[in-house]
């Protein structure tokens, strides 16, 4: 009988000394039992029962439905898989092939209701018992972080940290220290911005005249150079849970940036001087307006293009004395490889149509019906200040479960001090600490409640918008440049470059507005309703739209 072994163990798993070698050794014991004469060990180490796109246990679901195996032993359930659902889809493909055996139990008859009912039972408390490992770990790491430690030293795990630090691991006092000759281009970034008055485009190719190395790969990038220049740990502040893991629909493992309220600070070893960030912050805002004022054309889209090719923002740009967006990707200084995205026009001309005039056409379309905005967005807001409460009433109910434990510290230490099994100066030197960590609680609190109080006002009160939107829609025809803008960034359109070249208005709707290839003369859709198109872009080709 020829059996595959399938062994598995996480990196944390690794670090607390649990060995796949046993596993192994134990499997294969009982393959041998069940008969087997040849056997081939698969094993996936550093990697979480929660991934299901492990290496070597595709491998062998993959051969087993080739038929390369008769019997597959894995030590426990939870090494097959820690979610209920991966263990019952990876069980039922294998056994079409084969039989399935586990070393701490057996697998039972898989057409029998009693056995699968205990192996789906043995699957539900192995996915239990991953959410209260889960559930502990989040409270103590929040627990450490509110005691002002750092928690994932890059936001997310695996990340090895910011630049210019290196993270010291240390269990019981985990911090930053500054590794100098990085910290010393940090400072060089910061001065060529305040103080000679370089842009970010010009800091990167400074960068890269100068040899200098990047944090990965061969050269800096804009965009490297700009996150380091919004990075608030220079000035000694770091945010720990500023990210959040996510599962997609394919089951692949997502980072997403939370809300900002919801991010913990811990203050770190600064770089720079809070000084020169605010002098380079204030260069950086001056230099964008000084971009905007200095332009001779007017652009509706400018900085809400994004390009599908390569995630990159297109940029303004003139050419033969007319206004077009081109993709930063195509610039050798953001690149080593041009991005292949299209150059689009703002307005339309005798071979494109404009993307200012396609977003407008289409925004105006949707402004002869008003009401039908304002509700939407009305339902919007209501839904984002829900959400927005929701998160801050629980970090205000994780802020007073906090302040109770600190609270029963300071009750036992004042009961010590009764029993007289510590002294008065013991008291003092440890009540300190609490007394400091109570107060800064409580204005954490004060300031989260404020908010919440904000919320209520905006809920209640009518919302500017309204007047705004109905008070345009009169006159559509005579909108001004600036009032037209005003309705772009009050509905936050945007519009997506795709790969295929056509271009994507999303709305704050649930549908979004497809266009044609943009490099040819396109069409304008919305997206589920039969590609019909928008009127007013001065086209033949375009369709009124059902809005």
């Amino acid at each position: 009988m020829r059996a595959a072994i399938y062994a598995r163990v996480s990196t944390e798993e690794q670090t607390k000394g649990y060995s796949i070698q046993d596993q192994i050794e134990k499997a294969t014991q009982k393959a041998k039992e069940l008969g087997a004469t040849s056997i081939t060990i698969f094993k996936d180490e550093g990697y979480s029962g929660a991934d299901p796109n492990r290496p070597a246990l595709q491998e062998l679901i993959s051969k087993v439905k080739q038929g390369f195996f008769d019997l597959v032993v894995c030590y426990d359930v939870d090494r097959w898989a820690r979610d209920l659902y991966d263990q019952l889809a990876f069980a039922e493909i294998v056994e079409k092939y084969a039989k399935l055996e586990f070393v701490t139990h057996s697998r039972g008859d898989p057409d029998s209701p009693e056995d699968n009912l205990f192996f789906q039972m043995k699957g539900a408390f192995a996915q239990y018992e991953r959410a209260k490992i889960k559930q502990r770990t989040m409270a103590g790491r929040y627990a450490k972080a509110h005691s002002g430690k750092i928690v994932i030293p890059g936001g997310w795990p695996g990340h090895p940290g910011p630049y210019g630090y290196i993270y010291n691991g240390d269990s019981e006092n985990p911090q930053f220290e500054i590794v100098e000759h990085e910290a010393e281009i940090v400072r060089k970034m910061f001065y060529w911005i305040a103080k000679e008055g370089l842009g970010i485009g010009a800091v990167t190719i400074r960068l890269n005249e100068e040899k200098i190395p990047p944090p990965h790969g061969k050269q800096w990038y804009t965009s490297t150079v700009n996150r380091i220049l919004h990075n608030e740990v220079y000035i000694g502040n770091f945010y720990n849970f500023k990210f959040k893991t996510e599962i997609s629909e394919d089951r692949k493992r997502r980072y997403r940036k939370r809300s900002k309220d919801q991010w913990i600070k811990v203050q770190v070893p600064p770089i720079i001087p809070k000084e020169l960030w605010e002098e380079a912050h204030a260069k950086i805002k001056e230099n964008g307006i000084k971009t905007r004022v200095g332009r001779k054309h007017e652009y509706l889209m400018a900085g809400r293009i994004v390009c599908g090719f390569c995630g990159r923002k297109y940029y303004t740009t003139p050419q033969s004395g007319k206004p077009y967006y081109r993709c930063s990707g195509k610039k050798r200084i953001v690149s080593l490889e041009t991005c292949k995205s299209p150059i689009l026009p703002a307005h339309t001309n005798r071979k494109t149509l404009g993307v200012d005039d396609i977003v407008w056409a289409a925004v105006k379309e949707r402004l002869k019906n008003p009401d039908i905005i304002i509700e939407e967005l009305k339902k919007l807001a209501s839904e984002r200040i829900t959400e927005e409460t929701d998160a801050i009433k629980e970090k205000i109910k994780e802020k007073r479960n906090r302040l109770s434990q600190l609270e029963r510290q300071k009750d036992r230490l004042i009961d010590l001090y009764l029993n007289n099994i510590i002294t008065k100066e013991d008291l003092s030197r440890r009540i300190e600490p609490i007394n400091k960590q109570i107060d800064a609680l409580m204005e954490e609190i004060r300031i989260e409640e404020m908010k919440l109080e904000e919320m209520e006002f905006e809920k209640k009160h009518p919302l500017r918008f309204e007047e705004v939107i109905k008070k345009y829609s009169e006159h559509l025809e005579t909108l001004t440049f600036k009032e037209k803008r005003e309705i772009i960034d009050m509905l936050d359109i945007t519009v997506t470059v795709k790969p295929g070249g056509e271009v994507e208005i999303n709305w704050p709707f649930e549908e979004n507005i497809t266009c044609g290839n943009y490099i040819n003369i396109g069409y304008c859709g919305t997206s589920g309703h039969g590609g019909q198109g928008v009127a007013g872009a001065g086209e033949s080709s375009y369709k009124k739209s059902g809005f």
